[in-house]
């Protein structure tokens, strides 16, 4: 097995191992048995459960981001529609396939590690200078009216993370439609509530 399969099935035991006991309750040992590896092995790859976990974290979000930014940078302002469907729509089924990891870093970790709290700034201030440019662009070709980017890119982070986010993470739902749930949100944000 390589080391990045080795590397994969340590995370991927890690990912078990704390969504089932949370951030403080796993022990090494729980990744050990999950992984089914040795403990030589996961100090090989990692120097503690803190770093696994912050390595996990860190993909999702790396994860997150790229999908949004490959689907929303990709095509032009006619297309947008779809391709921010297409994208929260990938998005919600990462945070669902993350559940767990997700809650855990949420409720026990983000608050107390400044190292995890970083993750998730970063994330945040990459997203929205991803929908400033793109709101930038729709409004420099003519399809969108101008608004203050900044102000309108909080609000769209805070609409496709937050409001999904009562379902996806916390709402406990284990059957979600996915694409019901991106189509809402795009056309909140492409034609508002008006009936017209």
């Amino acid at each position: 097995m390589s080391e990045a399969d080795v590397r994969m099935r340590i995370m991927s035991g890690a990912k078990a191992a704390f969504s089932r006991y949370g951030y403080h309750d796993t022990h090494v040992s729980h990744i050990l048995d999950e992984a089914g590896i040795a403990r030589a092995t996961f100090y090989k790859y990692f120097p503690n459960k803190r770093q696994v976990f912050h390595d996990i974290v860190a993909s999702i979000f790396r994860s997150l981001y790229d999908s949004i930014g490959d689907m929303l940078r990709d095509g032009d302002t006619e297309t947008l529609g779809g391709r921010l469907r297409d994208s929260l729509e990938l998005s919600y089924g990462i945070f669902l396939d993350n559940r767990g990891v997700i809650q855990v870093y949420l409720s026990e970790a983000f608050r107390l590690d400044p190292g995890l709290y970083a993750i998730w700034d970063d994330f945040e201030r990459r997203t929205l200078r991803l929908f400033a440019e793109v709101l930038d662009n729709g409004i420099d070709s003519g399809a969108f009216r101008v608004v203050d980017t900044a102000l309108v890119s909080r609000a769209m982070f805070l609409l496709f993370l937050q409001v999904p986010f009562w379902d996806v993470l916390l709402g406990g739902l284990v059957e979600i439609d996915m694409g019901s749930l991106a189509n809402e949100m795009v056309k909140f944000v492409m034609f508002g509530i008006s009936a017209e």
